[in-house]
């Protein structure tokens, strides 16, 4: 959540980049992974996206903490050109409707499956339809709880999986 990470990133190929965003209490979007940061903390996101911009393929993953002012952020892609390459996760089921009524970015879902609810037939069709059913393009899930026969079968449906935040070279 660095602008010179960011930096380095690109410089260094990343094909995705992750940001933290959350909003001042100005409304102003930042990248930082406090959901209420005070009115000067964070890095603009604006800085980080024209950072971002100067790759032509690097992907955005915008992890929001906040709904605050999503607007500002769809303003934000669209005037860097990066439409195309962004996407929301960090979405709770309780902001979708938030999220899609503020904002054009395609967004994963948070989901925090049990690896026994992960490997079971009706837990994954509830999550496919939930997914669907929302127009997201895809979940989003701490890697433990999900199961190869889930991200197969979200696959086989068109979905996307997200998965943070695996810290050990072993996970």
């Amino acid at each position: 959540n660095t602008e010179s990470s960011v930096r380095k990133a690109v410089e260094w190929g990343a094909q995705i980049v992750e940001f933290d965003v959350s909003f001042r209490p100005d409304g102003t979007p930042v990248i930082i992974h406090n959901a209420s940061p005070s009115q000067n903390q964070g890095v603009l996101l604006e800085d980080a996206l024209s950072e971002v911009a100067k790759s032509k393929t690097c992907q955005i993953n915008l992890d929001i903490k906040s709904t605050k002012n999503l607007s500002e952020v769809d303003k934000l892609v669209k005037l860097k050109n990066l439409d195309k390459r962004v996407f929301y996760t960090g979405v709770f089921e309780d902001w979708i409707e938030t999220v899609k009524n503020n904002s054009s970015i395609p967004f994963y879902i948070n989901f925090n499956p049990s690896v026994e609810e992960s490997n079971t037939d009706e837990y994954i069709h509830k999550i496919i339809n939930k997914a669907k059913e929302t127009g997201a393009i895809g979940i989003n899930s701490n890697y433990r709880g999900v199961s190869e026969k889930m991200v197969n079968a979200l696959h086989d449906n068109g979905l996307l999986v997200s998965l943070w935040t695996a810290n050990k070279k072993k996970e």
